[in-house]
C-alpha cells in the first residue's frame, strides 16, 4: 500500500541521520514522504524546530498538503507552546507520540483522527511489529495486544499517551476526559517519584478515577518497579489496571487510534480500528 505522507516539525529538532534513517524505513514500507521541513534538522544552539509561528506553519502546511496523513518528524518538547486554534485539525490523520500527545488530544477534541504511533526519528529503531502496527492503524485494520493479568474484562474507547504530557494539558482547552475510557499511559526517563507526582496530579485534577481501565505501556529508562508501584496506587482506588501494552519510547511502540473501540477478555485486547 502506497501512502503519501506530509511531514511536520512542531516540536524539537533532530540529527539529519536519524531523520533519514526513519524516512528510509518508511519508504521500505511503501510510504512516500513529502518535503522535510528545513527547521527539523538539528542546528547548533537550537532545540526547537523554529519559533512558535514557524512550527505552527509547518503543522498547517502538513494538514493542508495533498497527502493521506500528517506525520511528526520528532517529539521532545514544544507543542504545548503552540496555539492550535484555527488549524484544520480534521483534514487528515495525524501521527506521533511523546510530546505529540498534546496535538493528538487537540485533534481528537476537534473530531479528527489522532494516531498514537512512532514519529519519523523513532521508526528506524522500531521493531517489525511496530512498523506493521503503524501501517495497520493507518488502514484502521484490527490489531491485538496481549495484556496481563489474564482474567478480567473491559471494553470502551481507547485514548492515552505520555503521562507527563497529559498532565500539562490540565486546565487547557485540550484537557483530556478519561471517564468511561480505556487509558494507555507510558513514560520515559523519569524517577518513580516524578511519575507518581504526575499520576497524583491526574487523579486530583481530572476524572481519571472514572476510567473503565488503565493499561500500562512501557516506562523506558525509568526507575525499576515504577509501573508496579503506580499500578498499586490505582488498584487501591478501585481502578482496574492491566500491564503489557506494547507502547512507549523503546523498540516496541504499536500504534493505536484515539477513540477506537477496544475489548479485552482473558488478556487479549482487540483494537477494532472503528471509532466508538
Amino acid at each position: 500500500m502506497m501512502v503519501r505522507v506530509a511531514l511536520f516539525a512542531a516540536s524539537g529538532r533532530a540529527p539529519a541521520e536519524r531523520i533519514e534513517a526513519g524516512l528510509a524505513r518508511a519508504r521500505q514500507s511503501g510510504w512516500v514522504p513529502g518535503e522535510l521541513p528545513r527547521s527539523a534538522v538539528a542546528a547548533p544552539g537550537h532545540y526547537l524546530a523554529g519559533d512558535d509561528d514557524e512550527r505552527v506553519m509547518s503543522l498547517r502546511q502538513a494538514l493542508d498538503a495533498d497527502a493521506a496523513v500528517a506525520w511528526a518528524v520528532r517529539g521532545g518538547y514544544g507543542l504545548t507552546r503552540l496555539d492550535l486554534g484555527g488549524l484544520p485539525l480534521t483534514h487528515k490523520p495525524v501521527i506521533g507520540f511523546s510530546d505529540v500527545t498534546a496535538l493528538l488530544a487537540a485533534v481528537f477534541q476537534a473530531g479528527g483522527r489522532a494516531l498514537h504511533g512512532p514519529v519519523v526519528t523513532s521508526l528506524a529503531q522500531a521493531d517489525d511489529g511496530s512498523v506493521s502496527a503503524l501501517m495497520d492503524a493507518v488502514r484502521a485494520a484490527p490489531r491485538t495486544w496481549r495484556l496481563t493479568p489474564q482474567e478480567g474484562a473491559f471494553s470502551g474507547p481507547l485514548i492515552g499517551g505520555n503521562l507527563e504530557v497529559l498532565t500539562r494539558l490540565i486546565g487547557t482547552p485540550n484537557q483530556v476526559s478519561f471517564a468511561g475510557r480505556v487509558v494507555v499511559l507510558e513514560e520515559v526517563g523519569e524517577p518513580w517519584y516524578r511519575s507518581d507526582r504526575a499520576l497524583t496530579h491526574l487523579l486530583n485534577a481530572t476524572d481519571l478515577a472514572s476510567a473503565c481501565a488503565v493499561v500500562w505501556g512501557e516506562f523506558v529508562d525509568c526507575e525499576e518497579g515504577s509501573v508496579t508501584r503506580l499500578q498499586r496506587r490505582l488498584q487501591a482506588l478501585g481502578i482496574p489496571c492491566w500491564t503489557g501494552a506494547p507502547v512507549g519510547h523503546g523498540a516496541r511502540n504499536h500504534a493505536f487510534i484515539w477513540g477506537e473501540s477496544v475489548r479485552c477478555q482473558g488478556g487479549h485486547m482487540e483494537l477494532s480500528g472503528v471509532m466508538a
